[in-house]
């Protein structure tokens, strides 16, 4: 299959990728399909706070048309109906921030080079999306070159490896966690590579096994839990073949000036997220995944509230280290909820945080203060420490 995907002509090529780009679309909205409806128990995070909110039917009706849109495009790929996918997404995407994904982003200017495309212009929109899928391994792992990155993954994949070998010195755990560092170079070599002549089914075959491993380690937490990795993964090996395999034209630089959606593509993937490292661009619109230094919120609720306001909220408390529970003056009849959790257990999606989701959330939790016995906290974790979070905060 890999080597028939590698030998297609152009036209061929694209017309592929559009049906897999609907294909892995759908396949992550059925994934996360709580999130897309309003048939949960999180909250709607609004994203505009002077736009009114549509009711549960028209969200049910959006989101069933777009479905369809995509089930159509698999037959006929045509500007029209790119059209209506992208103004049903943006629609969607406009009520609720936690529908704002890095996949869902990705997807979204896909389907924008796909409405320029023309049939002999198909070498053009396949270098747009060249540019897209370098820069996502490119920033992915530009962002994971911090000191905090190697207390995620690496150093969970170096407690797997010393439980395996049952090696009996738990220091060497500390220090095979650096060896995580290789990841994002990797990564920034991916996207680099890609471009050459020399090291490209290099970088292809890299790519691919980088997927490999993560889809190996999520999948233990099952498929539910994080279940959108898997299909986005997926089509990412998918693309990076398809894209990068054979050999292909480059566009003049005389043409690429030219071009005035080639020049957006370029600004949107590979200069704005420069504005993230200044708060000034999105974390998910950068490519900024699972770097260490994400945001994490909590709230510290006592035993009888929870029970009563929240009990749904039981299975995403855990038992807090001492130095914490010394900290923040934890009582033994209080519990500490993990919000990353709630959204990851309901939503199959990571809780998307900024200074007006972070706001929402206390605001939500704060309309149950008449009611509660005990006053409820907030606190945050980033770069590897734990704090009070008040209303005034920011990042």
């Amino acid at each position: 299959m890999f080597n028939y995907l590698a030998l297609l002509n152009p036209k061929t090529s694209l017309k592929v990728i559009k049906i897999g780009t609907s294909v892995f679309m759908l396949l992550g909205i059925f994934m996360a399909f709580k999130v897309w409806t309003l048939n949960h128990l999180f909250p709607v995070l609004k994203v505009f706070e002077k736009l009114p909110a549509i009711s549960n039917n028209i969200t049910v009706a959006a989101l069933l048309i777009l479905i369809l849109l995509l089930v159509v495009s698999l037959f006929w790929q045509h500007s029209s109906i790119y059209w209506g996918i992208l103004a049903l997404t943006m629609l969607l995407l406009s009520q609720d921030y936690m529908r704002w994904q890095p996949w869902i982003y990705m997807y979204g200017l896909m389907f924008v080079s796909f409405l320029f495309d023309k049939k002999s212009s198909a070498d053009k929109t396949l270098f747009l999306l060249r540019i897209i899928l370098s820069a996502t391994y490119f920033w992915a792992g530009f962002h994971k070159l911090n000191p905090y990155f190697i207390n995620t993954f690496p150093l969970d994949l170096s407690n797997d490896l010393i439980r395996f070998f049952q090696i009996e010195h738990p220091w060497l755990i500390y220090k095979l966690r650096y060896f995580g560092y290789l990841i994002p170079l990797i990564e920034i070599g991916i996207a680099l590579g890609l471009w050459t002549v020399n090291y490209r089914k290099l970088a292809v075959f890299a790519a691919l096994i980088t997927h490999l491993i993560i889809l190996i380690f999520q999948a233990q937490g099952g498929v539910h839990y994080f279940g959108v990795v898997y299909p986005w993964n997926l089509f990412m090996m998918f693309l990076v073949w398809i894209l990068f395999y054979q050999p292909s034209k480059m566009p003049t630089i005389q043409k690429i000036k030219k071009s005035k959606l080639t020049l957006l593509i370029i600004l949107l993937v590979w200069v704005l997220p420069i504005l993230n490292g200044f708060g000034l661009w999105h974390n998910y619109a950068s490519f900024k995944l699972y770097t260490g230094n994400d945001i994490y919120l909590f709230a510290i609720v006592s035993e009888g509230d929870l029970n009563r306001y929240f009990p749904h909220l039981k299975k995403q408390t855990f038992e807090p280290a001492p130095e914490l529970v010394n900290a923040f003056q934890i009582q033994p009849n209080e519990h500490v909820v993990s919000f990353y959790h709630w959204t990851i257990d309901e939503l199959s999606l990571p809780l998307n945080l900024n200074k007006a989701s972070l706001a929402q959330l206390q605001n939500y939790i704060h309309t149950f203060d008449s009611q509660f016995s005990e006053p409820i906290r907030f606190l945050i974790y980033k770069n590897g420490r734990y704090q009070t979070l008040s209303k005034k905060y920011s990042y």
